[in-house]
């Protein structure tokens, strides 16, 4: 089911917070400042949630928890984090379906239980603010009271204006006042200097006005009056007088008199006036700058006085916004935990699909396909990486661009022959089948037809009838060669073709002693000792007409210095003449000897026995690349079963097919195998080199294990190659 857990028509899109400060107060009360999804989603998962629901269908809280997934749902996961998608698993729908039912119903019921939790606990967390706010309130309002009755006003902003007004209005009475001053000043100097008539004084009061081309006189309250009229009135009478009267007559002089004595007191009445307005003038501004000077710094302490005030009123009014952000919030809750609506709601209800989701045959099906492809892939890398040998004839055609020549099949036949040194005529006896059981006339039949196809292979090769000598040898020692040698021998003798079987193994030969033959003088008498006869070493082989020996004779104390002398090519070349169609040498192994490819010179080319299951894959790799280098014509290669492969053996037959072989065992061959094959005359070949592989076996691939994990490992690869 799904879960619509936020509201995507917000509160504030409704209109119901008016305030940002409003939201805040929300915001803090309720605890829903940050959305935490993941731990929204630990809650409904815990045991607080899960426990009740698991008991009640008789599972565990872990079983039922594990069963559960919650996430964000939406097309963009990320984004829709208001929905929440609740997935379960059982195994049965109907037990399934209740449990999602129930799971819904404990969501939802959570949901509101914990909104009115968190609704009451904000409401009890704003009662609890509300006091402290009031009190705020309070204070800084009683702190600007404070303010204004210590500084004696109301608001300082306004008062700042009308300080600075008075000043500029003080600014204009001291400049006036400054004017008169000098206005009197210069008055009282023209009265002195006499400039100044009692007769134009009062014009030059009433105008004000005092200029350097007029006599001007200033009004002054306390001037007498009477005495100025007088000194006109004399004045103008002395004029009339003039007209009639001569300048010594008794009237003329009274009047002159008379103004000679009012003119002094009037100017001295005149001088005291001047001087008292001066002292007046001064008076008034100098109260006028003392006025100023207070005005002032009254002004400079303004600035300091508005920041303190505008800091009270604005902490005020943030107050007083936050006290009535609360109320809101407080108002909003009671309403909210009034109307018990549900914060979360089923979008989507509860359903289960109705098809398992598991086991799905398509995934399981196709991821079956892929890890069994890739595990196919391993153990196939893994296997070839273990596998140091050929298993099958196929691998060693495929492995070289030379031709194989034929495959030679196991027979249990010349085990006796291997371990006993016991001689092999009577054994590769075709004609004698009378007394052999079913079983050993059809190895020895396949064993036939195994050579008589490596003849016709000689055949074909021998096109141009330039082919007669040959050598065939070995990477490394019991791979057979030597067996190879007398049967491919004798198999020529029986279908008419004369043979001549050289054994020019002078450090460990052996066909002596399979063919019953003495060993008295032979290749290494020829090299060695001038009177020794070619003619004289050549043994017939009895009951086979066409098939002569030249065994190795005396073993020499250096072979190498025999096999690279010029009599052994002088050998070589007197064999060819005589009467034979093909010349067969058996050489030692080629790793680690010299003696094969110094035999191979002086022959038509060389034929290499690669044995399955045995000889180590870079061997004869590392031969054919010596042979390329030192020109020895490498005629082709024949494949070699020295042991019976049991793997693909389902014929309860012979083993002689083209199975696979167990392609583990002894590891990287020893270049020094050979040296020490050939240091120990007395010591029985085969189980010589069957303890040599056996120990390197153990030392370079199994050393740390046991050997039950041993014998497990080769059964799991026999499975691995069949």
């Amino acid at each position: 089911f799904t879960l619509l857990i936020s509201d995507p028509l917000s509160s504030k899109e409704r209109g119901l917070s008016s305030s940002e400060g409003f939201e805040i107060f929300e915001k803090l009360a309720l605890n829903t400042t940050n959305n935490d999804i993941p731990t929204l989603i630990e809650l409904l998962k815990s045991p607080l949630l899960l426990e009740p629901i698991a008991a009640e269908f008789g599972t565990t809280f872990t079983s039922l928890q594990k069963k559960i997934e919650i996430r964000t749902g939406g097309t963009n996961k990320k984004v829709a984090e208001g929905i929440l998608k609740v997935r379960l698993e059982s195994k049965s729908p109907k037990k399934g379906t209740e449990i999602l039912n129930s799971l819904s119903k404990a969501y939802l019921n959570t949901a509101i239980a914990q909104r009115q939790q968190k609704l009451n606990d904000g409401l009890n967390f704003l009662n609890k603010q509300e006091p402290e706010m009031i009190k705020r309130n309070l204070n800084l309002q009683n702190k600007i009271k404070l303010f204004r009755e210590q500084n004696s006003l109301l608001e300082p902003l306004l008062e700042s204006g009308s300080l600075k007004e008075r000043e500029f209005k003080l600014d204009e009475k001291i400049s006036y006042l400054d004017s008169q001053n000098s206005l009197l000043e210069k008055v009282k100097d023209e009265i002195n200097k006499g400039k100044i008539s009692a007769r134009s004084y009062k014009e030059a009061i009433s105008t004000g006005n005092i200029t350097q081309n007029q006599n001007l006189g200033l009004e002054i309250t306390s001037v007498d009056d009477t005495l100025l009229k007088q000194l006109i009135s004399a004045e103008s009478k002395l004029s009339e007088a003039r007209l009639k009267y001569k300048d010594d007559s008794s009237i003329i002089k009274s009047l002159e008199n008379r103004i000679k004595n009012v003119k002094p007191i009037l100017l001295k009445e005149q001088l005291d006036s001047v001087e008292s307005a001066i002292r007046i003038n001064e008076s008034k501004l100098a109260k006028s700058i003392k006025e100023k000077f207070e005005i002032s710094n009254l002004f400079q302490n303004q600035p300091k006085l508005i920041k303190e005030y505008e800091s009270l009123q604005q902490d005020l009014l943030i107050s007083k916004n936050n006290l009535l952000s609360l109320i809101k919030a407080k108002e909003n809750f009671q309403l909210q935990i009034a109307q018990q609506n549900l914060p979360w709601r089923i979008i989507k209800n509860p359903v289960f699909n109705s098809s398992p989701i598991r086991p799905s045959f398509k995934r399981n099906l196709f991821g079956g396909f892929i890890f069994s492809t890739l595990f196919g892939i391993f153990a196939a890398l893994i296997r070839d990486k273990l596998d140091y040998f050929y298993l099958t004839p196929l691998d060693v055609k495929d492995e070289f661009e030379i031709p194989l020549l034929s495959h030679i099949p196991h027979l249990s036949l010349f085990k006796k022959v291997r371990e006993e040194k016991r001689g092999i005529l009577e054994e590769i006896d075709f004609r004698n089948q009378k007394d052999l059981t079913s079983e050993e006339k059809g190895q020895r039949f396949f064993y036939q037809e195994a050579f008589r196809n490596l003849f016709t292979s000689i055949r074909f090769l021998n096109t141009n009838n330039n082919l007669q000598s040959f050598v065939i040898t070995s990477s490394i020692p019991a791979e057979g060669k030597t067996l190879i040698n007398i049967i491919l021998a004798k198999t020529l003798s029986e279908i008419g073709q004369r043979v001549l079987l050289v054994d020019a193994d002078l450090r460990k030969p052996k066909i002596h002693e399979r063919l019953g033959l003495n060993n008295i003088n032979g290749l290494s008498n020829v090299l060695a000792e001038p009177d020794c006869l070619t003619k004289n070493v050549i043994q017939h082989v009895p009951n086979n007409k066409n098939w002569d020996v030249i065994t190795s004779g005396t073993i020499p104390p250096d072979p190498t210095r025999l096999l690279s002398s010029e009599r052994f090519k002088e050998f070589t070349d007197e064999i060819k003449n005589l009467n034979y169609k093909y010349i067969i040498f058996d050489a030692p192994p080629v790793t680690g000897l010299s003696d094969a490819m110094l035999i191979s010179k002086n022959l038509d080319g060389l034929m290499l026995v690669v044995t399955l299951r045995k000889v180590n894959r870079d061997l004869p790799k590392q031969n054919l690349k010596l042979f390329n280098q030192s020109g020895i014509s490498l005629l082709g290669l024949i494949s070699n079963e020295v042991s019976e492969n049991k793997i693909l053996n389902d014929n309860k037959g012979y083993g002689y097919g083209y199975g696979y072989g167990y392609g583990y065992g002894y590891g990287p061959y020893n270049m020094y195998a050979s040296y020490e094959y050939y240091s120990e005359e007395e010591e029985d070949t085969n189980k010589k080199i069957k303890n040599d592989l056996e120990s390197r076996d153990q030392e370079t691939i199994y050393k740390s294990l046991i050997t039950k994990s041993k014998s497990y490992f080769k059964k799991f690869l026999n499975w691995l190659d069949k």
